[in-house]
C-alpha cells in the first residue's frame, strides 16, 4: 500500500462519515458499536476516531489481507469469511457498514448467497436502531 492510497482512503472516509451522520440525522451518542464489514485499510474507523464509538474492522477472507494497515492505525480488526457466522453475541452492533460487500460476494463465483450475509447482518444488529449502511456498486 502506498502512502498516497493510505492518505486518499483517510480523506475519503472523513468526508463520508460526516455525510453519513448528516443523512442519518441521529444524535452523535445514539450509535456506539459499529462493524465495518469490508474495512479495507480501516479508513472508515479512523474517520470515526474522534467520535464516541467503537468499531470492529473486518476484512473479508476473499480479499487481500489488509489487516496490517488497520493495525498500523492502532485499530482492531479480524479476517473473516462472510459465508460463515461471525463470532459475536447476537444484537451487538448499532450500525453495520457494508461498503461494496454484496457486490464483492456476488461477483465471487465460489461465494455464498447475499441472502445468507443479510441473515447474518440481521443477527448482528440491534433491533430498533439505525439500519444497515448498504453501499452497492453503481452497475
Amino acid at each position: 500500500m502506498t502512502q498516497e492510497k493510505f492518505l486518499s482512503d483517510t480523506l475519503y472516509w472523513q468526508d463520508q462519515v460526516h455525510e453519513y451522520w448528516r443523512l442519518m440525522n441521529v444524535n452523535e451518542s445514539a450509535i456506539r458499536n459499529i462493524m465495518d464489514m469490508n474495512a479495507l485499510y480501516g479508513g472508515f474507523a479512523a474517520a470515526l476516531s474522534t467520535w464516541p464509538v467503537w468499531v470492529m474492522n473486518v476484512v473479508p477472507a476473499t480479499t487481500n489481507d489488509t489487516l496490517s494497515a488497520i493495525y498500523e492505525r492502532g485499530l482492531i480488526g479480524a479476517f473473516h469469511d462472510w459465508c460463515e457466522p461471525f463470532s459475536s453475541y447476537p444484537r451487538t452492533y448499532d450500525l453495520l457498514h457494508a461498503y461494496y460487500l454484496f457486490s464483492h460476494y456476488g461477483n465471487n463465483k465460489e461465494g455464498c448467497l447475499v441472502e445468507d450475509i443479510m441473515l447474518e447482518m440481521d443477527r448482528l444488529i440491534r433491533p430498533q436502531v439505525y439500519s444497515y449502511d448498504l453501499n452497492l456498486d453503481k452497475e
